[in-house]
């Protein structure tokens, strides 16, 4: 089977080579250009895709393949690098190098759905809004037509799930039950705020906001798994 290995982030490329029997390998650096992604990826059509990054690398790569066109075609397969994932962990992908290469040679391509935001972003572990300034947001939030929370809060955390998605915050002492997060589950998830950041897999995403939408779309791209 045909492989491009594309190394997101100071990563040394040469153990992830020698796991996967020697790809063709394009290494690029951690917050990767338009221009950079289109090159790398402009080799992928008819082979597999392995990304080594972490989930914001990955989010990036997953961004351009679907303005490409090419998100649904081709299955990624992971190799892991160091530092946590979301991403990994959530799909249960194993943590050592030599059992993630042979996923990624010999795993089957699994649709998994995807979840968006009105911003032009993908989140593939989480996204979150935290406040600009302070500790504390002005945030009221709705999972379909239900509303989570209308209350100042810490912020707000939408993460992927199987079949939908979940957005989770917590709690001001004043409204706290049991449990002390609040969380709910659907298809979309609106929120209107203070000034706040939009972080999407670990990265800060444009200026400030003071609305988002997220979405899930099902079935919408393909990883590689055991």
């Amino acid at each position: 089977m045909r492989m491009l290995l594309v190394v997101v982030g100071a990563h040394d490329p040469e153990p992830l080579q020698s796991a996967l029997g020697r790809p063709t390998t394009v290494t690029l650096c951690a917050q990767p250009s338009r221009d950079s992604l289109n090159a790398a990826l402009d080799s992928v059509s008819g082979g597999r895709l392995v990304v080594a990054a972490d989930d914001a690398g990955v989010a990036a790569v997953v961004r351009r393949l679907l303005v490409r066109s090419q998100l649904a075609d081709t299955p990624i397969a992971l190799l892991p690098v160091p530092g946590s994932s979301v991403l990994r962990s959530r799909l249960g992908l194993p943590a050592s190098l030599g059992a993630a290469a042979e996923v990624a040679s010999s795993g089957s391509a699994v649709w998994q759905g995807l979840v968006r935001d009105d911003h032009g972003g993908v989140a593939l572990g989480e996204a979150s809004l935290v406040p600009a300034v302070g500790s504390a947001l002005g945030l009221r939030a709705y999972v379909d037509e239900h509303e989570l929370v209308n209350a100042t809060v810490p912020g707000l955390t939408v993460t992927p799930l199987a079949a939908e998605l979940s957005a989770s915050v917590e709690l001001p002492r004043r409204l706290r039950r049991s449990p002390v997060r609040r969380s709910l589950a659907g298809r979309a998830v609106t929120a209107s705020c203070d000034e706040a950041r939009l972080i999407a897999d670990g990265v800060q995403r444009g200026q400030t906001q003071t609305r988002c939408t997220w979405w899930f779309e099902p079935d919408r791209w393909q990883v590689v798994l055991p």
